[in-house]
């Protein structure tokens, strides 16, 4: 069986959350006798892949037809099967490959690898009042009305209407995802966690007081909000010993790098796009600002490396990963003040530290690669035996 991937960028090594999951898919089902192939988008700068990979031809514009000719021309010659598509939760750039397969009638499972109301919470009218469950129903079929009114037949329906399958991170995702697509056949929808990819490491006895953020710097990811936690840390408590460590490169780090010189932060280093597990293995705490999430690999790695997380609960999956005071900590969005608080009390008390710590090491059990591996590949084979009824 032949079963391709699509993702928007290169898989590397380096690379983010929804690559990590794609090479460990890549990696499971080859070894479980599928031919599996790659296709992206755009290339990682400076970085390069060991695996075989093809990219699209057009760099500007993923669904031109030029692009669009290219896939068609590729799912033919390699007998492809079935399709994944990894950037389902954004149609500006799953419009391509949704058309190819849908021409071809080849069976397309769309992963959306983030929250379904993605373009609400990027909206800066939506954020203001997105956080009571009465205005985000609200806001959800004012959407609903709007899109169907005057947008018509676009976006996330196009997407769904035409994938044989839709898969969710979460089961706290329906539920959003059935307020903006009313009226749509919901017995295509699939839920699969991400998997916690990483081997339980052999940790050191004694970690260093060092706090790290892994992620890209983006205005997703508001690492700004983290360097004013940080300041109120340093304002507030002297002296404490700690070091916080930001991973990662993107579109803000000039401007972050500048805002931390502004605020005068003494003990924050910005490493850049590096691999995070020397760093997992030194820390103890790991923090999250983010606006949105999907269901974060980062979350499953830190704690894979027995780092203890602090994140905002702004996104319904949160509440999947951290048992809240148990295996980590989840704030109210966006309460720098009360994240502050429950940052510093956990610097401050090794015994609980070390009790979450074991939370961590015990919570990662619950997504086992090979039970996830295993679900996708019911899911494929299912996939395959209904062609032709979902499309």
């Amino acid at each position: 069986m032949r079963v391709l991937f699509f993702s928007t960028y290169e898989i590397v090594k380096q690379s983010g959350g929804v690559e990590s999951v794609t090479r460990f898919l890549y990696e499971y089902l080859n070894s479980n006798g599928y031919s599996v192939y790659l296709m992206y988008w755009q290339n990682h700068k400076g970085l390069k892949s060991e695996l075989c990979q093809v990219g699209l031809p057009d760099k500007c514009n993923m669904n031109s037809l030029c692009n669009i000719d290219f896939i068609k021309s590729y799912l033919i010659k390699n007998e492809i099967d079935v399709v994944i598509n990894q950037t389902a939760v954004n149609s500006r750039t799953s419009a391509g490959c949704t058309i190819a397969c849908n021409e071809l009638k080849i069976p397309l499972v769309s992963v959306l690898h983030n929250t379904p109301d993605l373009f609400l919470r990027e909206n800066k009218f939506f954020k203001i009042f997105f956080y009571t469950s009465f205005t985000r129903l609200l806001i959800y079929r004012m959407w609903y009305y709007f899109q169907s009114v005057f947008r018509g037949f676009k976006g996330g329906k196009f997407i769904f209407d035409n994938s044989s399958c839709v898969v969710l991170l979460s089961k706290k995702y329906f539920n959003d995802y059935c307020y903006i697509n009313t009226n749509s056949n919901f017995d295509k929808i699939e839920v699969i966690n991400n998997p916690a990819i990483l081997q339980i490491p052999v940790l050191p006895s004694d970690k260093e007081n060092v706090i790290v953020f892994v992620g890209r710097l983006e205005p997703q990811k508001s690492v700004d909000k983290l360097l004013d936690i940080w300041y109120i840390i340093e304002s507030k408590y002297k002296d404490l010993g700690w070091k916080l460590y930001i991973l990662g490169d993107g579109s803000c780090r000039r401007y972050l790098e500048n805002l931390s010189k502004n605020m005068r932060l003494r003990n924050v280093r910005f490493v850049g796009m590096v691999d995070p597990n020397e760093y997992y293995k030194r820390a103890k705490i790991f923090c999250m600002t983010s606006i949105y999430e999907g269901f974060p690999m980062t979350l499953l790695e830190c704690q894979s490396f027995g780092v203890v997380p602090l994140l905002y609960n702004s996104f319904s999956a949160a509440v999947d990963i951290i048992d809240d005071g148990i295996n980590g900590y989840l704030i109210s969005p966006y309460k720098k003040k009360e994240y502050a608080k429950k940052l510093h009390q956990l610097m401050n008390d090794p015994v609980q530290l070390q009790q979450m710590k074991n939370r961590c090491m015990e919570k990662i059990h619950s997504f086992d690669p090979e039970y996830i591996g295993g679900k996708w590949i019911n899911l494929i084979n299912d996939t395959l035996n209904c062609k032709g009824n979902k499309i």
